[in-house]
């Protein structure tokens, strides 16, 4: 399958986003991969509306990206990055994967 090493490449990028608390350097892979911007499709991910995708035939390689706000009423949080990576093939979902990490400080 053609994406399968931009996908683990992608979720190698997301492991040390994560390491690091930093969603620059998953940001960058998915810029450098030459991936196309477009809108968000699952629910939860529609308001913030970014996302991006890669095709050949009916491969896909799909991302998307929200946050939202961990603070409490008396206490200011980190926000929590949410990457959803879906690879699917026509209609069958090849691989799925969920990525969550705090921002910094």
């Amino acid at each position: 399958m053609k994406f399968n090493n931009l996908y683990e490449l992608l979720l190698s990028a997301a492991s040390d986003s994560s390491a690091e608390n930093d969603v620059q350097i998953l940001d960058a892979a998915i810029h450098n991969s030459g991936m196309t911007k477009i809108a968000a499709e699952d629910d939860r991910f529609v308001e913030m509306n970014t996302a991006y995708e890669a095709r050949y035939g009916e491969e896909r390689l799909f991302i998307q990206y929200r946050y939202y706000d961990t603070s409490g009423p008396f206490s200011n949080q980190p926000d929590m990055n949410v990457y959803l990576f879906r690879h699917p093939r026509g209609s069958k979902v090849i691989s799925e994967k969920q990525i969550k990490f705090l921002d910094k400080n």
